[in-house]
């Protein structure tokens, strides 16, 4: 069982200065502070020999204001990244200022050092961002988009680490599926939002 949460507060200085193809000039500094609050819970409420059944509820609030283009508010949001590969992709449609998600894991354990996983998720942002016509943060409306994220895995371990076979699918993203084989374990270091 992991339980985690985390509050912080924010604060420093955006400063933005570039021209559009339209030859109108932005020069902006902007002090921007806001407060974050991240929750998470995941476990493992059935676990045997052959099966076991994983849910998580994950919930992220902030109140950081939109910066003064798409780009900058969009990689400063925080990204739900449910599964390892996730990680590693900057996925848009997964950032938002507000949301939650749920899920749950399928561990089939037919025999040993062998698994099978499969996994899915629902997330739902407060809003989604939009680029405006020139480079601006647009939202759209309250709850208005929703995502499903779906794993399966067939996963061996051997001595030497793990061998996985995934298939993952991120409804509405780009890609929308995508084919992975790993040997061994992905490992990250902690970034400025951890």
């Amino acid at each position: 069982t992991k339980f985690y949460f985390n509050t912080r507060l924010v604060t420093g200085w955006e400063n933005t200065n570039y021209a559009f193809p339209t030859a109108n000039r932005v020069n902006n500094q902007s002090r921007r502070t806001w407060l974050e609050m991240h929750l998470e819970y995941s476990g493992y409420p059935i676990d045997s020999k052959f099966y076991s059944l994983g849910l998580l509820f994950e919930g992220y609030f902030s109140n950081m204001p939109d910066f003064t283009n798409y780009f900058g508010t969009i990689m400063e949001a925080r990204q739900f990244q449910p599964l390892t590969e996730s990680i590693t992709l900057f996925q848009p449609n997964l950032r938002s200022t507000s949301w939650m998600a749920i899920g749950m894991k399928n561990v089939l354990k037919p025999m040993h050092n062998f698994q099978v996983r499969l996994e899915a998720y629902i997330f739902q942002p407060s809003w989604a961002f939009y680029a405006g016509p020139d480079g601006e943060t647009d939202k759209g409306l309250l709850f208005d988009n929703r995502y499903l994220i779906m794993s399966a895995a067939i996963v061996y371990h051997t001595n030497l680490g793990p061998i996985s076979l995934n298939a993952n699918y991120y409804q509405y993203l780009d890609p929308e599926t995508s084919i992975l084989l790993n040997f061994g374990f992905t490992i990250f270091n902690k970034n400025a939002k951890d």
